[in-house]
């Protein structure tokens, strides 16, 4: 008969697989993805990336400089132009093809976000799905937008709402999500036309390099771009880039504070978080800027970046329960912050 001895000390243990899910020809390039080309940091500089189940090191990608983001950015601006001009229906058919080649790589795509988020097999898999389809739906939406009539609303005038891309867009992406949320900003911001440079998350950036390797045939070179690196330095020169009109991201709070209130432009510019996240989310055209335009920009940079929610005021207990008081309107907690807005 066998015993068990109770120990102070806490022993984690892990299944053991028999093989990796992936191989090293899985992997993309460990580059900047810079103009329809991996090419290496200018640096010369690595990080390494960390399976979060083993703490083993999958691979190494480059760690970004400034230079490199000016570099990427300037492939965006060359690329920007003929990419605008290009009709809804022929950018429409490039996202189904973009949609469709990840289709075929769903699996591939799983494993090398499995492996370096952690996540069960299952839901790397659905967050693949998910990707695929914010492609697809993007590609569908940007042939049906629609806009206020043209029309003589005054006496001798024309009025006329005239869609037009930003240009460049600097995007920004999370650990949790990297290749979805890179999808929901990816996909709408070329829907409208734009151009962009994205920066995953120095922890998983192995299924966006991948999206980049995967579509190199398929967008013309410049208009997607990737950038490994650290927030500090990649992520905060997409948002004091002159040539950068927009900032979309996803982050921590300091992520935010680093890209929010140093933009400067403040017709273009939008919070972290801004609007609707997902397929159903805004296409980020521009329209002429005015009054309230800059007014609701300085409230935001008032307000600070980050999420706001919405929670009952500490009360009165009765009974040993706490009453709930009527929820509060947009503002900060006083100090009292809840574990949602940390």
């Amino acid at each position: 008969m066998s015993h068990s001895t109770m120990t102070d000390r806490t022993v984690v243990r892990r299944a053991q697989a028999s093989g990796s899910l992936v191989q090293e020809a899985d992997l993309p390039p460990g580059q900047h993805f810079i103009d329809g080309v991996f090419r290496p940091g200018l640096s010369g500089r690595l990080m390494d990336v960390i399976d979060p189940s083993s703490e083993r090191t999958i691979t190494q990608v480059a760690e970004g400089t400034v230079e490199d983001t000016d570099t990427a950015v300037a492939a965006a601006v060359a690329a920007a132009p003929r990419w605008g001009r290009l009709t809804p229906k022929e950018r429409s058919e490039l996202l189904h093809r973009a949609a469709d080649r990840l289709a075929e790589h769903a699996d591939l795509l799983a494993r090398l976000e499995s492996v370096n988020t952690g996540k069960p097999s299952a839901v790397a898999q659905d967050d693949i799905a998910q990707t695929v389809d914010t492609f697809r739906f993007m590609a569908g939406a940007l042939r049906a937008t629609t806009s206020a009539a043209a029309g003589r609303y005054a006496e001798d005038h024309l009025s006329v709402i005239l869609r037009e891309p930003l240009g460049v867009v600097g995007v920004v992406t999370p650990w949790n999500y990297p290749l979805l949320m890179a999808a929901w900003k990816m996909a709408p911001i070329l829907a409208a036309g734009n151009t962009l440079v994205i920066k995953p998350s120095e922890q998983t950036p192995l299924t966006t390099l991948k999206f980049g390797e995967l579509v190199a045939d398929i967008l013309p070179a410049g208009v997607v771009n990737v950038v490994t690196g650290y927030g500090p330095v990649v992520g905060a020169r997409l948002a004091e880039h002159p040539d950068v009109a927009m900032i979309a991201l996803t982050g921590s709070v300091r992520s935010g504070q680093a890209g929010g209130p140093r933009r400067g432009r403040v017709a273009q510019a939008r919070p972290p978080g801004a609007g609707r996240q997902g397929p159903g989310g805004h296409l980020p055209g521009r329209r002429p800027g005015g009054r309230r335009v800059r007014g609701a920009h300085r409230r935001l940079l008032e307000l600070g970046p980050g999420v706001r929610c919405r929670v009952p005021r500490a009360g009165p207990r009765v009974g040993g329960r706490p009453v709930r008081r009527a929820p509060r309107r947009r503002g900060r907690h006083d100090g009292r912050r809840r574990a949602c807005c940390r």
